[in-house]
């Protein structure tokens, strides 16, 4: 991640608490998976073509989320 942040100045620190920011989201949304679900991404048997269609679905939903987003900001 450092590559990322080098010659940025205060903008290289402001991405750092960006990245530990995203770093929490992760352990938090892998703690309310793991109640949810019951198991880790990683223990999870699935097969690829579900964790396909899984991914899929998340596009799916990110594509209404923006697309929302959009129309509030027209």
């Amino acid at each position: 991640m450092e590559l990322l942040s080098h010659g940025l100045g205060n903008a290289g620190s402001a991405m750092k608490d960006i990245e530990q920011m995203v770093c929490q989201d992760i352990l938090v949304r892998q703690q309310v998976g793991i109640k949810k679900y019951g198991t880790t991404v990683a223990q999870n048997p699935l097969e690829l073509k579900q964790w396909l269609q899984h991914a899929y679905e998340e596009c799916l939903d990110q594509a209404v989320y923006l697309r929302r987003a959009m129309e509030e900001l027209k």
